[in-house]
């Protein structure tokens, strides 16, 4: 298991080189941060790791990476990009820093797979020891002598052995394979997608964006392992888990799993940091999965929308989204390619004393007839009003009062229909126009004189 390079167990003091460049300090070798580089005179670069009690090491990961820098030419500058990271790698370890075994191989950096993708070497035989050093015999680019790195193994204390880097996840504790920060519009999937993804582990993927810039997730592909059922008992689903903490709140979270199978939902937020976990199943048969897993692109969207990551969707009862921005998306779940029918979603917008204008960017709901069909209606105070295709609302409606209810409920689509039923709604508060709002006042008992 991770011995705290990503999570921060080891803490930077415990960190030290044999030199580095300016703005790559030792302590920025952890995975996600910007890196360690040797200082290009460095002909022998590396960097050791106090693990302050002895401990049993087991592996390493690499993380390589791209990086772009600003350079001089003539006078002029221009962006440069560099392959940083380690070719080749050897290690020693000891229990002080005067006294130090060379472990006998030297791991080599494995070229045929994607570049910036994880890679952990293995010790065919693991050692105890208190100090590890790592020392980079060939970097990517000449004079670039870079890493970021984790450690993998555990601590033994007496008979007791103890694993620092896990989290509690729905009544169960799990590790933490592989772990990613994303900052920009990228594409994500398990491990060496479309081919084959490892069992009884989880990948953490830690997505955040500027303030006013809200997370779209977009999946591609879904292909999940189905649970077996044996005897009365059945095993644990392979899933995607999407929060908003790590670790997960158990009560707090949404799930696609095998159910999702052949779909390609999109899940708009009002978010700008989430936690996608994908968290695969320890199966009994310890064998990896072929053909499956999982694609989404993590994209960004400028208006936020009226949907709560942490509110649990019955199927039965129905979803519920109270809109407090002053400018949000809405759009149903069918809408956005979720298996939702016969299922009540309701949208209350409300701005105390000021008028709400609803813009309808797109609408497809299919009129009642004969049993087909889906209903849509507007409540605005006093005011019902349904639409469908052939009723279809205008482009722009301004409340009478300030709060709206939007109502729909998705059932069975017309034979031969062509189209995705739902619709796009945004709205916006209108400011200064409180003179021009309705107050509903109930109707008054009639009172009867003698």
């Amino acid at each position: 298991m991770d011995l705290g390079m990503t999570d921060g167990a080891i803490e930077d003091h415990q960190i030290s080189a044999s030199s580095w460049h300016t703005g790559f300090p030792p302590n920025a070798s952890r995975p996600f941060y910007q890196g360690w580089c040797a200082d290009p005179e460095d002909k022998q670069p590396y960097i050791i790791v106090d693990l302050r009690e002895v401990t049993k090491v087991e592996a390493i990961t690499l993380w390589n990476w791209k990086e772009t820098f600003t350079i001089k030419d003539n006078a002029a500058e221009r962006d440069k990009s560099y392959l940083l990271g380690v070719d080749q790698l050897a290690v020693s370890y000891g229990n002080n820093k005067n006294e130090w075994q060379n472990y006998n191989n030297v791991f080599y950096f494995d070229k045929s797979r994607v570049f910036d993708e994880p890679q952990t070497l293995w010790f065919m035989k693991p050692f105890m020891s208190r100090y590890v050093r790592l020392h980079i015999i060939k970097p990517i680019t000449d004079a670039l002598g870079c890493m970021r790195f984790e450690l993998q193994g555990c601590r033994i204390i007496g008979n007791q052995k103890i694993v620092p880097t896990m989290y509690l996840k729905s009544e169960r504790i799990t590790p933490v394979s592989f772990m990613q920060s994303v900052q920009t519009e990228t594409i994500i999937s398990t491990i060496r997608y479309p081919s084959i993804y490892d069992s009884g582990t989880d990948y953490v993927w830690l997505v955040k964006y500027p303030g006013n810039t809200y997370i779209k997730l977009i999946f591609v592909d879904i292909s999940l392992r189905k649970p077996k059922v044996i005897g009365s008992l059945s095993q644990c689903n392979d899933s995607v888990i999407i929060s908003k903490t790590l670790p997960v709140d158990p009560d707090s979270y949404r799930v696609f799993d095998y159910q999702y199978n052949g779909m390609s939902p999109i899940l708009e937020t009002s978010e700008n940091f989430l936690v996608m976990t994908f968290t695969s199943c320890l199966h009994t048969s310890k064998k990896q999965i072929e053909k499956m897993g999982f694609k989404a692109i993590i994209a960004k969207q400028d208006i936020p929308a009226c949907f709560r990551i942490d509110s649990p969707i019955n199927l039965q009862i129905g979803r519920r989204e109270l809109c407090l921005k002053s400018s949000m998306s809405l759009s149903p779940m069918s809408f956005l390619g979720f298996p939702f029918l016969h299922t009540t979603e309701e949208w209350t917008i409300t701005s105390p004393r000021k008028r709400i204008q609803l813009n309808i960017i797109a609408f497809q709901v299919g009129c009642k007839i004969e049993g087909a069909g889906s209903d849509f209606k507007i409540i605005d105070s006093v005011y019902e009003r349904q639409y469908c295709n052939l009723q279809r609302p205008p482009n722009v409606i301004k409340s009478h009062s300030d709060k709206v209810v939007i109502v729909f409920k998705r059932e069975e689509d017309h034979p031969h229909i062509v189209y995705t039923t739902g619709f796009r709604i945004i709205y916006n508060i209108l400011q200064n126009v409180e003179e021009q709002l309705i107050t509903y006042v109930p109707p008054r008992a009639k009172c009867k004189y003698m």
